[in-house]
C-alpha cells in the first residue's frame, strides 16, 4: 500500500492543533499542554492562586478577629461568648452588682436574696407585693414587709427590726392585760386559766380586763365578754353599748347607747357577799360607768359623781363637783374634775386615796395603787409598791390602765409598757406574763 506523506502531514498538523485548541480554553490559544506544565505560566497561576490563597488565609484572620470580639450588642464590655446574660441590656452582665429591678444583673440566674429565681428575677413569694430587695424583711410571711402596720403578734410586721405591739387602748385585769390593737383585733395576755385572755375574733373599739374575766365592744357596739362566769358576770345583755367596764370579781357594768347604764353578774341583789349591790346601777343617763370590786361609779349627764354597792371603806362616798373621767379599784376610786385636779375617796391603807396635786388627764385606781397621766404627759403612780407596780417608766402616754399588781399605758406613739409584777410568768401567783405585752 503506497501511503501519501503530504495527507499524512497533514493529518498530524490538524490534530496536534486540536489538541492545542484544547487546552487554549484555560490558558490561550497558543500556550498548550507545555505552557500549562510550564514553570513559568504554572507559576504566575501558582502566584494567583497564591494570592487567592493569601486572600483566603486573610478572610480567615478576619473570621479569627470576629472570634475574639465577639457580640457585644448592649456595649456593655461583655459579649456574650464571654456570659453576658442579656445583650440587649447593658445593665446585665457577668460582675455587676445586683440591682432590685426584677432583672439578673449580675447573671447568676439567681434573685436579689440568693434564692434561686424564675429567670433570674426577683420573687415576692409570699404574695404581699413587695419584694424582699424593696424592703420585705420575710417574704415568706405576707404580714410582714415595710410600711405595713404593726400589730401585736411578735412578728415584725412593718420591718424596722423590732417587733412592737402597737394599740390604741389597754386595760390592766388582776393576773392579765387585754388591748385593742390598731386593726381593731382584742388580745390579752397573761393568767388563762378561766379564759380571760382567749378573746373571741372581731373587730372591737374598746376593751376591759376584770378579775378573771374581760368584755369588749365590738364594731356593731354588741358586749362580747369571756372568761370565769360563775356569776354571769361573762353573759352580758343585748345592745348596743358604748363602752363597758369588767369588774374585779363577779360583775361587769356598761353603758348602752341610750345612755343608760346596765350591770350583770353578782351584785344584782344586796343579801351579803358577793352580791352586795354592784349591779343595782341608779336611774338615768351616764356618759360613764367603771366597776370595782364590790363597787361601781359613774359620772351622769349633770357631770355629778355617783356610786354604789359595797361601801366597807367608804367607796361611795363620791366627792361634790363636776367631773369628766372616772375610776373604781378594789376598794377605791379616783375621779377628774374639769379643771383636771384629782379626787380620790375610800380605802386608803397604802396612800392609793391620796391623790398628789397637780393638774391631770387620765386617772385610773387599781388594787392598792393609783397611777395618773400629768398634763405634760408623764406618768405618777402612788400607792403600794411591792412589785414596782407605783414606779412608772419615762416617756410621753397617751392612757394609762392600774391593775391589781402591775399596770399597762400606751406611749403617745401606741406602744404598750407595762410594769410591776407579771414581767416573767412563773405560774405563781402574782407572775403570769400580765406585764409582757406580745
Amino acid at each position: 500500500m503506497k501511503i501519501n506523506i503530504s495527507c499524512l502531514l497533514c493529518f498530524v498538523l490538524v490534530f496536534c492543533f486540536g489538541c492545542g485548541g484544547s487546552g487554549a480554553g484555560s490558558g490561550g490559544g497558543s500556550v498548550g499542554d507545555d505552557d500549562s506544565a510550564d514553570n513559568d505560566g504554572g507559576s504566575d497561576d501558582d502566584d494567583s492562586g497564591d494570592d487567592d490563597d493569601d486572600s483566603g488565609t486573610d478572610d480567615d484572620d478576619s473570621g479569627d478577629d470576629d472570634s475574639v470580639a465577639g457580640t457585644d450588642a448592649d456595649e456593655d464590655g461583655v459579649t456574650v461568648e464571654e456570659g453576658d446574660c442579656d445583650d440587649s441590656d447593658p445593665a446585665n452582665f457577668p460582675g455587676n452588682t445586683e440591682l432590685c429591678d426584677g432583672q439578673d444583673n449580675d447573671c447568676n440566674s439567681y434573685d436579689d436574696a440568693g434564692n434561686p429565681g424564675v429567670g433570674g428575677q426577683e420573687n415576692d413569694y409570699d404574695g404581699d407585693g413587695q419584694w424582699d430587695c424593696q424592703g420585705d424583711c420575710d417574704d415568706l410571711d405576707e404580714d410582714n414587709f415595710e410600711g405595713n402596720v404593726e400589730i401585736c403578734d411578735g412578728r415584725d410586721n412593718d420591718c424596722d427590726g423590732v417587733p412592737q405591739c402597737y394599740v390604741s387602748q389597754v386595760s390592766a385585769g388582776i393576773t392579765h392585760s387585754c388591748a385593742v390593737d390598731l386593726n381593731g383585733a382584742a388580745l390579752c395576755w397573761g393568767d388563762d386559766g378561766f379564759g380571760q385572755s382567749s378573746p373571741p375574733e372581731g373587730n372591737y373599739s374598746q376593751v376591759s380586763a376584770g378579775g378573771y374575766h374581760s368584755c369588749g365592744v365590738d364594731s356593731a357596739g354588741l358586749v362580747q365578754c369571756w372568761g370565769q362566769d360563775n356569776h354571769g358576770q361573762s353573759t352580758p345583755p343585748s345592745g348596743p353599748f358604748d363602752h363597758v367596764s369588767a369588774g374585779w370579781e363577779s360583775h361587769s357594768c356598761a353603758v348602752d347607747s341610750a345612755g343608760l347604764v346596765q350591770c350583770w353578774g353578782a351584785g344584782t341583789s344586796n343579801t351579803g357577799s358577793p352580791n352586795l349591790g354592784q349591779s343595782l346601777p341608779p336611774a338615768g343617763v351616764f356618759s360613764q360607768v367603771s366597776s370595782g370590786n364590790h363597787h361601781s361609779c359613774g359620772i351622769d349627764a349633770a357631770g355629778s359623781l355617783q356610786c354604789w354597792g359595797d361601801n366597807g371603806s367608804g367607796q361611795l362616798d363620791a366627792p361634790l363637783g363636776t367631773f369628766t373621767q372616772v375610776s373604781s379599784g378594789m376598794n377605791h376610786s379616783c375621779a377628774l374634775d374639769n379643771s383636771g385636779q384629782l379626787h380620790c375617796w375610800g380605802f386608803d391603807q397604802w396612800g392609793q386615796a391620796t391623790a398628789p396635786s397637780g393638774t391631770f388627764v387620765h386617772v385610773s385606781a387599781g388594787g392598792q395603787h393609783t397611777c395618773a397621766i400629768d398634763s405634760v404627759s408623764r406618768l405618777q403612780c402612788w400607792g403600794w409598791d411591792i412589785y414596782g407596780q407605783s414606779s412608772p417608766p419615762t416617756g410621753v402616754f397617751a392612757g394609762v390602765s392600774a391593775g391589781q399588781w402591775h399596770n399597762c399605758a400606751t406611749e403617745d406613739t401606741g406602744i404598750v409598757r407595762c410594769w410591776g409584777a407579771g414581767t416573767t410568768s412563773t405560774g405563781v401567783l402574782p407572775h403570769y406574763g400580765q406585764s409582757s405585752p406580745p
